[in-house]
């Protein structure tokens, strides 16, 4: 599953028409392992540090999520 935004936010410091996108990974089985937020560039690069952002992670039969500030 893929929520796909356009465009991404001003406050992101991203180029022009970078897409913001919510990806849901799921396994050989189909259960979901993993969702994730990214910023797609227009010439198909993550934007930010480079590499989707978890928000949900599955590991070991344990939910994960990251601490928010």
């Amino acid at each position: 599953m893929r929520e796909d935004r356009h465009p991404a936010q001003p406050g992101a410091n991203e180029p022009v028409c970078t897409r913001t996108q919510i990806v849901t990974y799921y396994d050989r089985d189909g259960t979901q392992i993993a969702i994730v937020h990214q910023y797609l560039r227009r010439d198909g690069g993550i934007g930010a540090s480079g590499r989707p952002d978890p928000k949900w992670l599955l590991h070991e039969g344990e939910v994960l999520r990251p601490e928010l500030e």
